[in-house]
């Protein structure tokens, strides 16, 4: 898809915002890393993502959705093992990445309502505070069957509104910066 410099900017912003998101709060990389190898990680990381969520301008199964994230930390864990913390880019992190990619991705209508919301540490206070879900760290979430044991609490808490859906809606009517428009 050819894109304008305008929608590459926000392109690019949309990654870094994911980037951040998906590192901020994890023990990503590990001690005395260079930034070049930093650089090659996120290089690989955004074209991953792109690559990925050509899949998803169609519906894409709960079933594909979590091989792609699995995919998505074996390929980066193998790549860059030696900037990665535990040699790994584990599957919180991979989610967390792709998940929200796709929430960005989805509100600009380039893809289809993706089958995941991105799972972090509120998402998983609400889930555990309306299920019997035992909170776990999004960052240190290492298995996909754990990662599908929260989706499934989730979809609980969500009811009869598809995940991504219930998940915006209660990003928009909780977080203090968000605020109604005036107009």
């Amino acid at each position: 898809m050819i894109t304008s410099a305008k929608e590459q900017f926000l392109l690019n912003q949309l990654f870094n915002m994911t980037l951040t998101a998906t590192v901020q709060r994890s023990s990503t990389y590990r001690k005395n890393t260079t930034e070049k190898d930093r650089v090659d990680f996120r290089r690989d990381l955004q074209m991953s993502l792109i690559s990925l969520s050509e899949q998803y301008r169609e519906s894409v199964s709960e079933a594909m959705h979590c091989k792609n994230i699995e995919a998505l930390a074996k390929k980066l864990s193998e790549k860059h093992g030696d900037v990665l913390h535990a040699r790994r880019f584990r599957i919180g992190s991979a989610q967390k990445a792709l998940n929200l990619y796709l929430k960005y991705m989805w509100c600009l209508e380039r893809v289809a309502m993706p089958p995941h919301c991105p799972i972090d540490g509120i998402i998983l206070d609400k889930v555990a505070k309306a299920t019997d879900y035992k909170k776990t760290a999004w960052t240190k979430l290492d298995s996909i069957t754990e990662y599908e044991e929260i989706i499934s609490k989730a979809k609980e808490v969500a009811g009869k509104s598809p995940l991504s859906e219930w998940e915006i809606q209660f990003y928009n009517t909780t977080q203090p910066n968000n605020r109604p428009n005036a107009s």
